[in-house]
């Protein structure tokens, strides 16, 4: 029977770090090897941990010091010996055939990873909600460069899979440390690297929704931003060694997360340095006009185009209805107006037709050379 390491990070846990490894103790599959590593915990965790241990002997406790979940699971990784290894968050839950399942298809399909589906618990209503991502095609498994249409993914979670030991080593795929969303630049590793990854339409996995965990704090400081600048340049490094076009999905996705997180996670002040500093980002990004086809990801044509100017917030809206989008409720609509046409006038802001020209200009001017 196929070991599994199942990989748990956990700081200050107390609230739901019992029902979360009663989960695991569970599984249909029992040959389980349980890594739980304490990062620091000042609450009743150790506690609860060591009641487990003591009571289990498959699983295993590490205490390091408070450095973050991706320190934390590179640390669980570093001493995991099973053939296969799965990622659980301490507020989140297993349903009990999840190790079961995902095995038997990674070993029919030889998978270098197997992607199941998640279902939300609301916390505060006791409620579960499945919406089932539809974003990537049905047809499973996927093989090389098709790997990539799991950059589609709404999510970029680490859980909710089941990997190949063997092949994140080879490929020496770890997690960030030292900044939240470390999880993005992991699963563009894994994408890039992977030769096959099956898909299974069922949850498996039970997301618990509260606002106590990492990315729900900390918002009246820079550092949301200044984490998700960083996983944002470690996982685009994934991408310059040559061009795919599913790269455009990864590039939508950055996007889309920046809006958000602009408008729910970073302080006002610090929102206009936060959209200075993504810009400055993505505009390094090589891009092939003609090539794109999500409407979100033609920005990155224009951070291009507009090349020794400052990168801001009028940069990254260079249409109207992005434009006034960003500004929000903030100004009169006269204010707005006033604003645009100010931007469009000094450069900063290219009109729809400007830019198609530019493109068109900059596409003939590589294709001559």
């Amino acid at each position: 029977m196929h070991l599994v390491s199942i990989i748990i990070p956990v700081f200050n846990g107390e609230a739901y770090l019992a029902p979360c490894l009663d989960s695991v103790l569970a599984q249909t599959h029992k040959n389980l090897e349980i890594i739980v590593v304490d990062d620091g915990s000042y609450d009743e965790t150790p506690a609860i941990l060591m009641h487990y241990s003591a009571e289990h002997a498959h699983l295993t406790v590490f205490t390091t010091e408070n450095k973050g979940q991706g320190h934390a699971r590179n640390f669980a990784l570093a001493r995991a010996k099973g053939e296969y290894v799965m990622f659980l968050d301490a507020d989140d839950t297993l349903l009990n055939q999840a190790v079961e399942l995902s095995l038997r298809q990674a070993l029919c399909d030889e998978s270098d990873v197997v992607v199941f589906d998640w279902e939300f618990y609301f916390d505060a209503y006791d409620r579960r909600l499945y919406l089932p991502d539809k974003s990537v095609a049905t047809k499973s498994p996927l093989r090389g460069d098709e790997c990539l249409d799991y950059l589609r993914l709404v999510t970029y979670f680490p859980v909710n899979k089941l990997y190949r030991s063997d092949f994140l080593a080879k490929h020496k795929i770890r997690f960030g440390e030292d900044y939240l969303y470390e999880d993005v630049p992991f699963w563009v590793a894994a994408v890039t690297a992977a030769k096959k990854i099956s898909t299974m339409s069922k949850p498996l996995y039970v997301i618990r929704v509260n606002q106590s965990s990492s990315t729900g704090r900390g918002h009246e400081t820079d550092w949301h931003s200044s984490s998700f600048l960083k996983a944002v340049e470690a996982a685009l490094a994934y991408t310059r060694s040559e061009y795919k076009p599913q790269y455009s999905y990864l590039y939508e996705s950055l996007i889309m997360k920046f809006y958000v997180y602009y408008k729910r996670r970073v302080p006002k002040k610090k929102r206009a340095q936060f959209a200075s500093d993504f810009a400055a980002v993505l505009s390094q990004v090589e891009l092939r006009p003609g090539q794109i086809a999500s409407p979100f990801v033609s920005v990155l044509h224009r951070l291009r185009i507009i090349q020794g100017r400052r990168a801001d917030l009028l940069v990254i809206s260079c249409s109207v209805m992005t434009f006034v989008s960003i500004l929000g409720g903030r100004y009169s609509a006269g204010v707005k107006r006033q604003l645009f046409r100010k931007a469009l006038s000094s450069g900063v802001v290219r009109s729809k037709r400007a830019t198609q020209n530019e493109v068109q200009r900059q596409h003939n001017v590589s294709g001559a050379n």
